[in-house]
């Protein structure tokens, strides 16, 4: 059994596809004899805890998750974060270390030349894959992994048009006005959760999310199989979004 460490864990996320993407690669991890010895959950930054990251168990393979969040890296550091481990795995965890499910866009060259460190990258849309190229890096192109599984897919063909959101909140708007417009059902692929952010850390963010989960979001189901039912309903899907 060979031992693998997720870094990047986008499970307890208050989005769907998050939880999706890595249910099923671990999904298809243990269908090809691998076990997850450990992860490291997102937002959390490894280069601040080090000491506990090498306390952790011994692994033979460090798989990224990317999802999304390598663009701008000049001012993101998460961004950073993600661009950086390479190196750090290849000294210190395992030399078998694998950016997957990602997205690229707009970094520093410095990070597109630390993303080299990877033994192989692979990203989800080929925007950043010709992203990769522009800056002499190797890369190849695989489908997100948000709707994998034999639950996901199905021959029934629903009724009328549904619109989701956007990460960027001028393009949410839009896409829901349009959705008002044109008659259409709008839902967000994110749930509004007192959770998600803190009191302490972002006062008007916590009030405006637990105004939001009150009246709208807390009857609706936290399991991203309830969303992925919500869109067999329509015969149509518009979206902002990647997944």
């Amino acid at each position: 059994m060979i031992k693998v460490a997720l870094i990047n864990d986008t499970r307890n996320h208050s989005h769907y596809g998050c939880s999706l993407v890595m249910d099923n690669l671990e999904q298809l991890l243990q269908k090809n004899g691998f076990h997850v010895e450990w992860s490291w959950p997102v937002h959390k930054d490894w280069r601040l805890h080090k000491a506990e990251l090498l306390a952790l168990p011994k692994v033979d393979v460090v798989m990224v998750n990317g999802e999304g969040t390598i663009n701008n890296s000049h001012r993101k550091k998460y961004a950073q974060a993600l661009t950086e481990f390479a190196e750090f795995s290849y000294e210190h965890i395992s030399p078998f270390c694998y950016l997957i499910n990602s997205t690229l866009f707009n970094n520093s060259e410095c990070s597109y030349q630390q993303l080299r460190a990877y033994r192989a990258i692979f990203v989800r849309d080929k925007a950043s894959l010709g992203e990769l190229k522009v800056h002499g890096c190797n890369g190849r192109w695989v489908p997100d992994l948000t709707f994998y599984g034999e639950g996901n897919s199905s021959d029934h063909v629903g009724s009328g048009v549904t619109v989701t959101d956007n990460t960027l909140r001028p393009m949410a708007k839009r896409l829901k006005r349009y959705a008002l417009k044109k008659g259409y059902q709008y839902i967000t692929m994110s749930l509004a959760h007192p959770r998600n952010k803190p009191l302490w850390k972002r006062p008007r963010t916590f009030i405006k999310n637990t105004w939001i989960w009150w009246f709208r979001d807390r009857h609706r189901s936290s399991k991203p199989e309830a969303y992925i039912a919500q869109l067999k309903q329509s015969r149509f899907v518009i979206t902002g979004r990647f997944h």
